[in-house]
């Protein structure tokens, strides 16, 4: 039998003083009880929550909203320790960041040449070489060769697997999505005049080219720096955001939404960034935090990242032909590829290449011979030294096909 409110009142009065106070514990016991446990939980969570740079983190769930001022302390931080001359980023108004020149970085395991490639050693100049076939690869940490030595990256292997006739410039850049690959080649390879032109990505690199400012949306990001965009107007590439506003500009902004062209970045959500007088509860943090859904419709986004991408593509592709070189694309899975990769992304990219006749060619099944276990890193996200020297390997018979046609030669 369902009991109204008008019947819980009628008992009330109808009971003796014992009566009532049998019933008001029956109604304050469960209240207390859920009063308890939500001040447990808020006691628990400001106990274990760890601080990060980012703000306090429970159960590896960063709780919002975000505070400008805790990022702004935190990239000031990280500037004092990529100043000087041994850190191998520096920003870059055009490319938002791009290796600097003759640097080394990271324990030794990063440098660069004069010419701002990576290399060996410091004081290298590649210039200095006429090699007979000449290939340079741009992309993002997959091609410079993240977490491996420079002998170990596959570039520099493919350079070994070519011959001495041959000279590979690596061109990659830590972080990059395929549109600041497409503007490095435009600025820094294009006056190499290279044979080929080797375009590595991998699939998250389609969505980088959809954000400007990555630490908006990506809390861990480890450098301060803005990037340029990439728009289809008129069915032609229009650049937003250059010259890149300087780190030092992004910081003094008052509030992340003075940032300019913040519209044009499709993770920044409102929402994340937004303070509420709830917010001083830890536990509801924690709560809208783990439940939160981004405002970003994945699929529209994979449909704006896979237009753009391929529209990049074709760019790059004709300047290349244009520079009487050949592009050549190249897919490298990156390890969630070998558990749940969801071919439409790229299945997409990759018809679109072989409607337009641009050489390209998808790694995964060539890498997969090695095992992902091999393939990658242990405990890291980049290919081991194995696993660079399996894509040196794929790469070296179908690059050799095109070496062959026309030499060539030259140096900025």
């Amino acid at each position: 039998m369902r009991l109204t409110s008008n019947d819980l009142s009628g008992r009330y009065r109808a009971a003796g003083t014992a009566g009532r106070r049998q019933l008001a514990l029956k109604l304050f016991v469960p209240v207390a009880s859920v009063v308890l446990l939500l001040v447990f939980g808020e006691v628990l969570i400001r106990l274990l929550a760890s601080r990060t740079p980012a703000g306090p983190s429970f159960l590896n769930t960063l709780l919002g909203p975000r505070s400008w001022d805790d990022v702004r302390g935190h990239y000031r931080d990280l500037l004092k320790q990529m100043s000087g001359d041994t850190y191998y980023l520096v920003a870059d108004e055009l490319l938002g960041w791009t290796v600097g020149p003759n640097r080394g970085q990271n324990g030794g395991l990063y440098f660069s040449s004069y010419e701002a490639i990576r290399s060996a050693a410091l004081n290298v100049r590649y210039a200095v070489r006429q090699p007979r076939y000449r290939i340079a690869t741009v992309g993002d940490s997959f091609t410079f060769g993240d977490e491996v030595s420079f002998e170990a990256s596959w570039p520099n292997q493919l350079e070994e697997q070519l011959g001495s006739k041959s000279q590979v410039l690596n061109f990659g850049v830590t972080g990059y999505g395929i549109d600041q690959a497409y503007l490095r080649y435009l600025r820094d390879v294009r006056p190499w005049h290279p044979k080929l032109v080797v375009l590595g990505f991998i699939a998250h690199d389609l969505y980088r080219s959809l954000r400007i400012y990555h630490f908006a949306s990506r809390p861990r990001w480890h450098w301060p720096f803005a990037k340029p965009r990439l728009v289809v107007d008129a069915g032609t590439l229009r650049l937003l955001n250059v010259p890149v506003p300087s780190v030092e500009n992004i910081l003094s902004a008052r509030a992340i939404t003075d940032l300019p062209f913040l519209e044009y970045d499709s993770g920044f959500d409102p929402v994340e960034w937004t303070w509420r007088p709830y917010h001083h509860s830890y536990l509801i943090r924690f709560v809208l935090s783990a439940t939160h859904r981004s405002r970003e419709n994945k699929e529209d986004v994979s449909r704006q990242a896979i237009a753009l991408g391929t529209e990049i593509m074709a760019s790059f592709a004709k300047f290349v032909r244009d520079e009487g070189s050949t592009p050549f694309v190249v897919y490298l899975p990156r390890r969630s590829d070998f558990r749940e990769r969801d071919p439409r992304d790229m299945n997409g990219v990759l018809s679109f290449l072989r409607e337009r006749r641009i050489p390209f060619e998808d790694l995964t099944s060539c890498l997969s011979k090695l095992g992902a276990s091999k393939l990658f890193i242990e405990g890291g996200t980049h290919y081991s030294p194995e696993g660079n020297a399996r894509v040196a390997t794929c790469l070296a018979p179908l690059l050799r096909d095109y070496m062959v046609a026309r030499p060539a030669s030259g140096a900025p």
